[in-house]
């Protein structure tokens, strides 16, 4: 029977073992989006087949806001 060797030999790196969701800082967008949905649900101020336009950018003062991937432009 061959046994095989072992080679101790990490490849990965300690950073396999680093949880992202609570170890970095993120914007936290994507999560709000679904809780934002749910509450609205949830209160009655949206129903499930309402439907948002999307402009791709909105003037807040002196600021423009637009999307990341600016798909809507």
């Amino acid at each position: 029977m061959d046994i095989p060797k072992y080679i101790a030999k990490n490849v990965n790196g300690p950073q396999v073992f680093v949880d992202k969701n609570i170890a970095m800082a993120y914007e936290p967008g994507s999560i709000f989006k679904a809780f934002t949905v749910g509450i609205g649900l949830d209160i009655d101020e949206i129903r499930f087949y309402d439907f948002y336009n999307d402009p791709g950018k909105v003037k807040v003062g002196q600021f423009t806001i637009s999307n990341a991937s600016k798909e809507c432009e």
